[in-house]
């Protein structure tokens, strides 16, 4: 009896067979080489066959996305593309972010979060200087190092993420340190004037009514008190290695002067017209001495307080 072979069931047991040995081929296999791979999703399992990354598409921004798992299959890391530029995310065991190292309008940026998801810490290129900014476990801004014209800047905030405390450098390239109110003036400076240290003092409208510096005539330590309409009202100093305390009245008159006089102190008072008119200080013989001129600063009386 003469077999007849069917042509289709022979072409399919011959794709069948080679199939077969394919598979038991690649089974067989520990290594591979391949110079293209497409796929939508490659799933990675460690030597126990646990699930420890994902090279896919993020579904949301639809590109590239590579997702690290720990040992409980919870993803820890996200390495993709968000709106066209790279970003890192890394999450904690719970899922919530606590890092993210991204491209921000074409520069890098770098936040660190809390356990409540709240960006405690950034580090920044803003116009292509660096800046670092801390944020308190509210979220508000309390702190930020940055590069400002090519200088650095360090400024702190309060609670309401107002300006409390600034240290930079000024136009002229000295270091200067300023004191803030909770209204957002200036209330103290300290800085370098000429490669010299001053400090300033301001009331709460930001007017300027004291500075401790130095004399530029003398070289030696100077307190400057101003009135109201920013004018020297008392000036206490050294002079010639002694203390000088100078009182001076709002037309900027000099009406007073207590001093030190060749060892002893001496109080000189003046009238509106800048004339001497009492002196009150030790003699030669170190005996008090009191004498008074008439308007012009011309001599009338004196007195000792020797017995």
């Amino acid at each position: 009896m003469k077999t007849i072979i069917d042509i289709k069931s022979l072409i399919i047991g011959v794709l069948a067979t080679v199939l077969f040995f394919t598979v038991i081929g690649a089974k067989n296999r520990n290594n591979a080489n391949f110079d293209t791979i497409t796929a939508n999703k490659i799933n990675i399992v460690n030597a126990k066959g646990k699930h420890v990354a994902t090279l896919g598409i993020n579904q949301v921004t639809e590109g590239g996305q590579l997702s690290i798992f720990n040992q409980q299959g919870k993803p820890v890391a996200n390495l993709g593309s968000a709106k066209g530029q790279g970003a890192l995310v890394i999450t904690n065991q719970e899922g919530e972010p606590v890092a993210t190292l991204a491209s921000v309008e074409g520069e890098g940026n770098l936040a660190i979060y809390n356990q409540e998801g709240k960006v405690v810490a950034s580090l920044a290129s803003i116009e292509e200087e660096g800046g670092l900014d801390i944020y308190n476990k509210e979220g508000k801004h309390v702190a930020n190092l940055a590069s400002v014209e090519g200088q650095g800047g360090l400024r702190i905030y309060n609670k309401q993420e107002k300006r409390v405390a600034a240290l930079g450098i000024n136009a002229k390239g000295h270091g200067i340190l300023g004191i803030y109110n909770q209204e957002g003036k200036v209330v103290a400076g300290l800085a370098s004037v000429e490669e010299e240290g001053g400090l300033d003092i301001y009331n709460k409208e930001g007017k300027h009514v004291a500075n401790l510096g130095i004399n530029q005539v003398t070289k030696e330590g100077q307190l400057s008190i101003f009135n109201q309409q920013g004018k020297p009202a008392a000036i206490l100093g050294s002079a010639k290695g002694q203390g000088v305390l100078v009182i001076i009245n709002k037309q900027g008159k000099h009406v007073a002067g207590l001093s030190s006089y060749e060892g002893q102190g001496i109080l000189n008072i003046y009238n509106k017209h800048g004339k001497r008119i009492a002196t009150l200080q030790a003699n030669q013989d170190s005996d008090g001495v009191i004498a008074l001129f008439d308007r012009y600063g011309d001599f009338g009386w004196s007195m000792t307080g020797k017995k």
